[in-house]
């Protein structure tokens, strides 16, 4: 089964990095929620778009995202 790729309408982000996230057709995309990775990270990226996806707790994704990347970044070193 090939996965679905469609965009990204809606992710919600808190403080733990939980997210839970939706596609345009208000779809939960069960893969994608949950704690997040930094594959999941990657994942959401490629499939947002401008104008299109909105973040709730946008401030707790950047933070997290930066965190995951550092750390991706020094086990890569």
């Amino acid at each position: 089964m090939e996965e679905d790729k469609t965009v990204l309408k809606r992710i919600t982000c808190n403080r733990w990095g939980y997210v839970l996230v939706y596609d345009i057709y208000g779809e939960k995309i069960n893969e994608l929620s949950g704690q997040i990775t930094y594959k999941k990270y990657l994942e959401i990226e490629s499939r947002s778009m401008k104008g299109i996806t909105v973040f709730d707790g946008l401030e707790h994704y950047r933070c997290i995202s930066c965190e995951l990347k550092k750390n991706e970044d020094e086990a890569t070193c």
